[in-house]
């Protein structure tokens, strides 16, 4: 990233030389300052090593009617010279010259001069990748140029420049979240100047940098809207700005780039080669960032199996890059990686594995690892994702070698070195402090978990080492839940060591920030909102700011919580075994690979893993059985094909999931079934133990019909979930069944429901009273089931019931919410509990029973699972839920609770006690229809299964025999 806003070189330069030349002690020298000025600016953007030479002679020049402000200015612009050409040396050098310079002088023009440089130290920490001192320089500039009172637009430039580096360091980290809100900070900025300046260029670099973060997200729609807001707005002020055309255009070749990036990524091709093309006609000859468009084009040549046009790109990118960086060899590590891509695709692997351990030298600044047998230490690393994406190519290039030679020392080496990528991850996961950023790395990465367990598995069938099966599980097991496993660990780190102050502080925060970006994502929705969005977003982006360094302080001052919030470990196997299993138990983990499906097994004896080879219609036939089960006019309107379906589906999944497991546990009858990826939404209760030609719904084998299931997100999370199950909660049971006759909404999904005439659950207030009455709890129904009594009471309870709608969002599912009895008076809360609100809850609850439609349902994210209100009752402590797969009906609903909690009452475990519900609904439900899996087996139990400990009827009872035996005794042991 290049900065030139401090001072424009043409313009400066012009000016430095104009005073000089009125100043000079002849005409000579005022010929020979004409002549400099003419020089300089016809070398600066093509001869770095001349246009010095004219700037020694401007700083003689300057020296020699000394005039130190000019002499500052002069070397400043040497900054700014081998700034562009890269030469960090000169650039290093003088950066301290100008600190020299600057404590020489005095008054306002010290502050300007060393606002300046700091931008520029910034700027070169940034390029040499020290990203750590580059975060100081410009947070040390934002804290001093934010508390001015009334900023120049100079020093509101200063401030969109700091905040514009600040996110491309947290893009480089990974932090996309952070990095889209400090752009968005900057463009902020930009805006005010522009009412002064209708063409700042600054405005189209914001676009640019806030279209990488998006597409770096994933978000490609909203990075090729930015990416061309930002070539409308560069092509602009290239047009106008004629000072700047040199400047303007690397950002239009930039931004040219990044398109072309974007279409590569969407399979777009010729779009992609098309704007590559167009980004040539703007370069300079021997322009430094013709290596970008070369690279690129070594890309989508390699893409497209063009093998010698992708390494002629790529060998001319690699010698530009020598030549301009020289000693910053990180920046050579991205080609070395690509060509290292292209012989893989060749399959010649031993020049693969040269270029690989050649990036590992680039990013790791170490030139003993130069053997391909070399891996690299993880201490004092800065560019962590960087490497992380080449070990993973070495990686499996060495696995590709051992395929193809069989050389078992390849295959070693493949597995050291994916351990270390895993262990890097681990260390990379630590430095973010965003969820939504830690979840991206997972799903960016997550190939790393199937490499090195496919390599752990291969190892462990040639060498019959069991330790090597362990290994797989705990990559298998470290891919699940983690950050809801983290967040579980965080609290228990948070309560058991910190003030009572702290604890409040860091709660009012979390809870300021999820009001304000819940207010944000719903003004979203809005027309003619600009400004209130624009405040919102400032909002949040100060208490973001403010959140981070209150989390630094605390990392700082209490070591014991950071260890605690951060000492994320696997349950092994035999632990699963000692701690949670019974003798007729099976704990099934899956683990769904691109390519293979990893079939991990536990029982109280036995160990074991089943790979299979994944069906190529794997995911279809789960969309399929879905589709039978929860589409209920599809499944009406085509009967014949929706029963066909899923009897194919469900007796297929059964056979792929289940059958060898089952075949070798014949003693088992209960599951717990921990699924991964699509997967998590199927309810294996449906899956059909064999064919069968029975036309009775009723008398399908369902798998439900010989064992009881339970789900968990992972076995160390349900692990801490039994060990640490909720005793806190001083009442039994609060159930919540709103009323939603008295409407006021904005929300189109909401109103949707009302046309409909679904808004009204009849049977839930029903539902919540019977259960209230049976276990003599507390019923919140209608006007009192609002969101401010939920969250001022939730606490209470050992068992939460929510008898009511939800909506679903699946582009922002932290928005998923459950929708409460509107209250037109309440200006607290608006009766829609979302997602994210629930994560800053904390619960006491056992058990919570979301009896609501698609409680369990939302948007998939590899290793967390399904991001459903269910998963963000887990988060808030909670240690087990009832939820639903898809929009229960009501009437069936209240059914299957009210059994369900009369066999709870009876002691049964959670998982059995619903079990029994459902097959007692089976049995009773006389209308084949209403026999049909849609009505029963939405609802799927998760977490720990303990029974509930109910209090007595009678106890008040057994409190008054004691009484009056003690009364006897007394009177009896008196009289003696």
């Amino acid at each position: 990233m290049q900065f030139k806003r401090s001072l424009t070189l043409s313009i400066s330069l012009l000016y430095l030389c104009f005073y000089v030349a009125l100043n000079a002690q002849s005409s000579q020298d005022s010929a020979r300052v004409e002549q400099l000025e003419t020089q300089l600016v016809k070398s600066y953007y093509t001869d770095f090593d001349q246009t010095m030479r004219y700037l020694d002679s401007v700083e003689i020049l300057a020296q020699s009617i000394t005039w130190k402000d000019k002499k500052i200015e002069a070397l400043i612009a040497k900054v700014q010279c081998s700034n562009y050409h890269y030469e960090m040396a000169s650039y290093y050098h003088n950066l301290l010259r100008v600190d020299s310079a600057i404590a020489t002088i005095e008054g306002d023009t010290k502050e300007a001069f060393w606002i300046t440089n700091q931008v520029y130290w910034g700027n070169y920490f940034y390029k040499i990748k020290n990203y750590d001192k580059a975060l100081g320089a410009f947070y040390e500039l934002i804290n001093i140029l934010g508390a001015l009172p009334d900023p120049t637009s100079k020093q509101i430039r200063r401030l969109g420049v700091s905040h514009q580096y600040i996110g491309s360091i947290y893009k480089q980290r990974g932090q996309y979240d952070e990095s889209i809100e400090n752009h968005l900070q900057s463009l902020r900025y930009s805006r005010i100047i522009e009412k002064e300046d209708r063409y700042n260029a600054a405005i189209g670099l914001n676009y640019a940098h806030i279209a990488r973060s998006y597409q770096a997200k994933g978000d490609y729609a909203t990075a090729l809207k930015y990416y061309l807001d930002a070539l409308v707005e560069q092509k602009l002020s290239f047009k106008l700005l004629e000072q700047k055309r040199s400047i303007l255009k690397n950002r239009i070749i930039s931004t040219y780039n990044g398109l072309a990036d974007l279409y590569e990524v969407k399979g777009q091709i010729d779009s992609s080669l098309f704007y590559l093309n167009e980004s040539l006609n703007y370069h300079d000859k021997d322009d430094p960032f013709l290596m970008n468009t070369y690279h690129k084009l070594g890309q989508i040549y390699r893409s497209q199996q063009k093998w010698s046009e992708a390494q002629k790109y790529l060998n001319l990118s690699l010698q530009l890059k020598e030549k301009a960086y020289k000693n910053e060899t990180s920046t050579l590590a991205i080609t070395n990686a690509e060509l290292g891509k292209v012989h893989a695709s060749r399959k010649d692997y031993d020049l693969a594995l040269e270029y690989y351990q050649e990036a590992i030298s680039n990013v790791t600044n170490d030139n003993t690892i130069a053997a391909t047998t070399d891996n690299p230490r993880l201490q004092n690393l800065y560019l962590k994702k960087e490497l992380l994406e080449i070990l993973d190519l070495k990686s499996v290039a060495l696995f590709d070698r051992y395929q193809q030679s069989k050389n078992t020392a390849d295959m070693e080496l493949a597995w050291l070195t994916s351990q270390l990528a895993i262990s890097l991850m681990d260390s990379i996961r630590i430095d973010f402090n965003s969820d939504y950023d830690k979840q991206y790395l997972f799903d960016q990465s997550y190939t790393i978990f199937e490499r090195g367990l496919e390599i752990a598995h291969d190892i462990y069938m040639t060498t019959k080492d069991e330790a090597y099966l362990e290994q797989a599980w705990q990559i298998a097991e470290k891919g699940k839940a983690t950050l809801l496993l983290e967040a579980r660990k965080n609290a228990a780190a948070r309560y058991a060591q910190l003030p009572n102050e702290l604890i409040e502080k860091e709660f009012q925060l979390r809870f300021e920030l999820s009001h304000w970006e819940s207010r944000l994502h719903k003004e979203k929705t809005k027309k003619n909102r600009k400004e209130k969005l624009s405040n919102y977003q400032q909002k949040i982006f100060d208490l973001k700011k403010e959140y981070q360094q209150f989390v630094s302080s605390l990392e700082q001052d209490y070591p014991d919580y950071f260890r605690l919030k951060y000492d994320i470990f696997s349950v092994n196997p035999s632990d699963i075994q000692r701690d949670l299993l019974d003798e007729e138990e099976t704990l099934v983990e899956y683990f769904v690979g691109d390519k293979d499906l990893y079939i991990f097994t536990i029982s109280k004896d036995d160990f074991f893993c089943l790979k299979k080879k994944k069906p190529t219609n794997f995911n279809s036939s789960i969309k399929e059985l879905r589709q039978a089960l929860s589409d209920t006019k599809w499944r009406l309107t085509n009967e014949d094909q929706a029963a066909a379906q899923y009897q194919k589906n469900a007796t297929l999944l059964f056979d792929v999931l289940l059958k060898d497991v089952l075949t070798l546990q014949k003693e088992t009858t209960k599951l717990i079934l921990i699924p991964d990826a699509i997967l998590g939404y199927v309810p294996f209760e449906v899956l059909l133990t064999n064919s069968t030609s029975t036309n009775s719904i009723a008398d399908l084998p369902y798998l439900l019909k010989k064992y009881n299931i339970s789900y968990a997100y992972s076995a160390t999370l349900l692990k801490e979930q039994m060990q640490n199950s909720n005793k806190k909660a001083t009442q039994l049971f609060g159930g919540f069944a709103p009323d939603y006759d008295k409407i006021a909404s904005e929300n189109q999904e909401v109103l949707a429901l009302v046309r409909a005439g679904e808004y009204q659950l009849e049977g839930a207030i029903n539902e919540v009273e019977s259960i209230s009455q049976l276990l003599n709890g507390r019923a919140y129904l209608s006007e009192a089931a609002n969101e401010y009594t939920f969250k001022k009471e939730a606490a209470n309870y050992k068992i939460l019931h929510l008898a009511m709608h939800s909506l679903l969002d699946d582009l922002n599912p932290m928005y998923s919410n459950l929708l409460f009895t509107p209250n037109a008076t309440d200006t607290l809360e608006d009766n829609q509990l979302n997602a994210a609100e629930l994560y800053n809850l904390s619960l006491n609850a056992e058990l919570v029973v979301l009896s609501a439609c698609n409680t369990g349902y939302g948007q998939l994210s590899r290793g967390e699972g399904i991001m459903s209100l269910s998963r963000a009752f887990s988060y808030a402590g909670v240690s087990s839920t009832i939820m639903s797969l898809w929009k229960v009906p009501d009437k069936a609903t209240s059914k299957i609770m009210l059994q369900f909690y009369e066999n709870l009452q009876a002691g049964q475990q959670k998982d059995e006690a619903l079990r029994n519900a459902k097959l007692s609904y089976l049995e009773e439900t006389a209308i084949p229809e209403m026999q049909h899996p849609y009505y029963w087996a939405g609802f799927i139990p998760a977490g720990e299964m303990a029974a509930i400990d109910f209090p007595s009827s009678f106890q008040w009872y057994y409190y008054l025999i004691g009484g009056v035996l003690l009364i006897g005794l007394f009177f009896f042991f008196r009289q003696r």
